[in-house]
């Protein structure tokens, strides 16, 4: 059996919307599906579509799903988000 690779490159500015978040989670986060999916509350299943950029019946994810999930992931690099408030 092949060793499959830990470390991925980094996507270029215009790859799709999975590859970059995969890349997020697995190069710049360092997390595995299961800590990101308790962290996020997210699924390990559903992020695993995300990374595949397919819903279950084989469609892309549409653009309310990606701003929701991009959302959730940027708070974990801004914890310290305070709608403004000091």
């Amino acid at each position: 059996m092949v060793a499959r690779p830990t470390i991925i490159e980094q996507p270029s500015s215009d790859a799709v919307e999975a590859a970059k978040a995969k890349f997020w989670r697995k190069a710049v986060r360092r997390l595995t599906r299961k800590e990101l999916a308790r962290v996020t509350g997210y699924s390990v299943q559903s992020i695993s579509l995300f990374e595949q950029g397919f819903d279950h019946s084989g469609r892309p994810l549409g653009t309310r799903a990606w701003n929701r999930y991009r959302l959730v992931c940027a708070g974990l690099d801004n914890p310290s988000f305070t709608w403004g408030m000091s």
